[in-house]
């Protein structure tokens, strides 16, 4: 699947050549792993919020949620770190291909 994504990814880099790497780099986001990191992320922070405003909280679970978030924010940066670096090899390796092609 990685390789896949990294195929179509060079590809499409090659044939829109005017993409710059900014512009690549600025899809990070729109990237399946970032939206399902995002989403979890999302989901811990409201779900340690609704277990803040409960009275009967109990600290196991407070830490439980709290663990729960932080994980999710960790995961989030990891997967946006991943789907960049993706897209800076997929974007080196369009302009290996392009020199080569020249």
């Amino acid at each position: 699947m990685k390789k896949i994504l990294l195929l179509s990814l060079t590809l499409a880099l090659s044939n829109a050549f005017a993409l710059s790497l900014q512009d690549a780099l600025a899809k990070v986001p729109q990237t399946v792993s970032v939206k399902q990191a995002r989403t979890e992320a999302v989901d811990a922070k409201t779900n340690l919020e609704r277990q803040l405003s409960d009275p009967l909280l109990t600290k196991p679970t407070e830490l439980q949620a709290r663990q729960r978030f932080e994980l999710a924010q960790l995961q989030l940066t990891a997967a946006q770190r991943s789907a960049e670096a993706n897209v800076v090899s997929a974007y080196t390796q369009s302009l290996e291909a392009q020199k080569q092609v020249q």
